[in-house]
């Protein structure tokens, strides 16, 4: 029997209706699997993880909208012959959705073949959290937008305004808040800094994501009451849609919860605007230049709020006289406890963060003195310079140019521990190390290089170009990024000028141990080129917490899980060092430091670590005469100021006579026990003999609980001792020079300040401008312009 010519018109055009759709998958399935295939080729996104979800997210949204919007449309073509309910066309859009997120999962999931994959389960877990729903949600859109409107290409282009929307929504959040994280439907959550390699999923994602179902849901209720209406033959126009009671009972539901995420998204987490963080924070403190922010409850700012005002006022001096501009303005600055509520609040970890076109920057317990809070303000005056809505050099408006940016803020630095920013650069060059540095001026270099090395460089090259100079031509190229013109010669000429400078040893003179000191700090992986950079990450946070609380099994635990993912990396074996000596495990620690000294993966540098580690041990067990040895080695050692300098306590301290003094200087030193314990024993030694160390130990410890007057006068005892060593002796003076300032004997401070410049290394150039920043504030505040404070301290309802 032949078919009838109608029913197969209707048969043929269901199956090319079917085609369109079918080929639209296809296509989409392409797409998404070359993206997959770029990403499982590109270091730090080829895992599955945060980075891979976060790209791929958008791309699966956006395609599961299109699949919906298409699929509603051929349903609506044949809805005279084949009719279907918009739920039922709603569970095909979502399964060919679901079926799509399998591609890219597929082929991440295969590239473990050929990369390290740390915890495939948390990966899992960010895949459905992030881009599943993300094309779930895209999908809802897209079936709403197909039911509500006629046109296929209306419901696209309405389907790409509201991606548009959202992300510009989120832009705008982003440009006039304070937080550099984000939530959006489409992509996900938005970590922040590249550099905050602790990322998780936590309550407020997953309760964003139920606020998306409840959102999703509002919208497919309302489309459905819209298409419903909208399809009524045309007598039956003027009289009330039929709506059932559980279809309007559920839009009222999910409009209503929407409505309570929407309210309450501040407490939630999930955007979080200046006011409430200024709320939370709820101390007010005004100088002539700053309002500054701060945890008015937390014991530490209640103490030191003053001085902190005081020093934002130091550096903004000094920045006006560097930089050679004024900022008109009162500078919003945000101080927190710790990073965990920075990280809550505003989205930076362990970085701090300025945000230039607002004026304010951002803070964890800044310490009297400490040069992060200059480098911060640094990028608020350099926005004098710069152009554009981001008041930073970009390309194309809104693409930072990181090297330029981080640059100049770390140029106009004191300097960066023992050595200057010229001397470190030039370590780096004898290291063959030093990075491309017209690539890491660029908008992409910078990130391809490991943070430190590429703050270092950047810093030294834009300091050379103000001493050789002057700050005018820097100027002109921070606003545009373009040095041809500002400094009327090429880039790569001026590079090599620097290059020349730095490798000219009569003006950056090097001591053989910087090689070393600089190998062990610069020789590292950006964050994309690690293994497992998040997985591990988070597992360090962890040990680091549980090693805070005092549950020092449950971070050498962890510690041996991060071990397992990087064997070959003897940093995380020598971290386990100091909790199996406060776990008592003696010998097992011993056992573990020589396979880190033997170990051809250790840096001379960790191995000398490892080594004085090694050494406290035999303190710790008595073994005094092979503690003494080690010590008397390790003074030669190319470690860092501090260390030598405690290894010099320790070699004194073991030629301690009395036998009860040294077991009570042991428990201070190295014995690891908490804060309250160790000092006791420093306290019991004191009392029972009186010697230059002793005294130098107890001036130290009350000059760290600020007690300086105390500090003052035991110290001043200890710099006309004769026997006490050079490094000793300066470290006193530093300290007496800090410790006269905030008494308020400046005179004094100035002398013990040029009596520690005096002692100390010539070729120690970082430690020479440290010394000269103190005493450049000495003169500060005896100019008699110190804060000058407003008013106000206060409190915000």
């Amino acid at each position: 029997m032949q078919a009838h010519p109608v029913e197969t018109k209707r048969e043929g055009r269901t199956v090319s209706l079917t085609l369109i759709t079918t080929r639209r998958f296809m296509v989409w399935v392409g797409i998404s699997s070359l993206v997959s295939i770029f990403l499982a080729l590109t270091p730090g996104f080829d895992a599955l993880a945060y980075f891979f979800c976060l790209v791929i997210a958008p791309v699966l949204s956006i395609a599961s909208g299109n699949l919906a919007i298409s699929n509603v449309q051929q349903a609506k073509q044949l809805a005279d012959t084949r009719p279907q309910s918009p739920w039922r066309i709603l569970s095909h859009s979502l399964l060919l959705s679901l079926n799509l997120t399998l591609v890219p999962l597929a082929i991440i999931s295969a590239n473990i073949l050929r990369v390290k994959v740390c915890d495939y389960g948390s990966g899992l877990l960010f895949y459905l959290v992030g881009p599943v729903m993300s094309a779930v949600f895209g999908t809802a859109i897209g079936h709403g937008l197909g039911l509500a409107l006629r046109s296929g290409l209306g419901a696209t282009l309405s389907f790409i305004g509201l991606i548009l929307l959202s992300c510009g929504q989120l832009l705008w959040h982003f440009y006039h808040h304070p937080t550099i994280f984000a939530y959006n439907p489409y992509i996900g959550f938005i970590s922040g800094a590249v550099y905050d390699d602790v990322i998780h999923i936590g309550h407020t994602f997953l309760l964003y994501r139920l606020n998306n179902v409840f959102q999703a849901l509002a919208f497919l209720f309302c489309a459905q009451i819209y298409f419903a209406r909208s399809r009524r033959p045309a007598h039956q126009s003027h009289d009330k849609p039929r709506i059932g009671f559980w279809t309007r009972f559920a839009l009222a539901l999910s409009t209503v919860v929407s409505l309570f995420f929407y309210l309450q998204r501040g407490s939630i987490g999930y955007e979080i605007e200046r006011g409430h963080i200024e709320t939370e924070l709820s101390g007010i403190y005004q100088t002539k230049h700053f309002v500054i922010y701060y945890p008015q409850n937390v014991p530490y700012f209640k103490k030191n709020i003053a001085l902190i005002a005081e020093d934002h006022e130091f550096r903004f001096t000094q920045l006006t006289q560097e930089l050679a501009t004024v900022v008109p303005y009162k500078i919003r600055s945000y101080l927190y406890t710790n990073n965990s509520q920075k990280r809550r609040l505003m989205g930076a970890d362990k970085v701090q963060i300025a945000k230039p076109w607002l004026g304010e920057i951002h803070l964890t317990r800044p310490e009297y003195g400490a040069e992060v809070l200059k480098h911060e303000l640094a990028h608020i005056f350099a926005a004098n310079f710069a152009i554009g809505p981001l008041r930073i050099p970009t390309v194309l408006g809104f693409v930072p140019k990181m090297g330029l940016v981080e640059g100049l803020a770390v140029a106009v630095e004191s300097s960066r521990g023992r050595l200057s920013l010229h001397q470190w650069s030039t370590t780096l060059m004898m290291l063959d190390k030093l990075p491309d540095m017209t690539k890491v001026l660029g908008p992409a270099g910078y990130f391809s290089t490991y943070g430190a090395t590429a703050y270092t460089t950047a810093g030294s090259f834009i300091r050379f170009l103000i001493d050789q100079y002057g700050i005018g031509p820097v100027q002109k190229a921070y606003a545009g990024g373009d040095f041809d013109h500002a400094f009327e010669q090429p880039l790569p000429v001026l590079v090599t000028q620097w290059k020349s400078w730095i490798s000219d040893p009569t003006r950056v003179p090097i001591a053989p141990d910087d090689l070393e000191r600089a190998r062990f700090i610069y020789d590292r992986k950006p964050i994309f080129n690690r293994i497992c950079p998040l997985v591990v990450a988070s597992l360090e946070r962890e040990a680091e917490m549980a090693n805070r609380r005092g549950n020092y099994e449950e971070s050498l635990t962890i510690w041996r899980k991060v071990t397992f993912h990087n064997p070959h990396v003897p940093e995380k074996r020598f971290a386990q060092l100091d909790l199996l000596i406060r776990l008592g495990r003696f010998e097992e620690a011993r056992q573990l430091g020589e396979s880190i000294v033997v170990d051809p993966q250790t840096s001379a540098i960790l191995r000398t670590r490892t080594e004085l580690t090694l050494a406290d041990v035999d303190w710790i067990i008595g073994s005094n005469e092979s503690a003494l040895a080690s010590y008397r080695k390790l003074l030669s050692a190319p470690l860092s100021e501090d260390e030598l300098r405690g290894i010099e306590v320790r070699y004194l301290a073991l030629h301690t006579t009395d036998p009860t003094t040294r077991r009570d200087i042991g428990h201070y030193l190295v014995s690891r026990l908490p804060t309250d314990k160790a000092r006791a024993a420093l306290w019991a030694a004191a009392k029972r003999q009186n010697e230059p160390l002793l005294t130098y130990l107890v001036g130290k410890a009350l000059f760290s609980e600020q007690r300086y007057l105390s500090a003052a006068v035991v110290l001043s005892s200890v710099v006309s001792a004769t026997h006490l060593p050079t490094r000793l002796r300066r470290e006193a003076e530093r300290c007496l020079g800090e410790a006269w300032y905030h008494v308020g004997v400046y005179d004094w401070a100035t002398h013990y300040f040029q009596q520690a410049a005096a002692n100390t290394p010539p070729l120690a150039h970082g430690m020479l401008a440290t010394l000269a920043d103190w005493n450049a504030r000495v003169r500060w505040k005896q100019s008699g312009t110190p804060t000058a404070v407003d008013g106000s301290v206060g409190i915000r309802e």
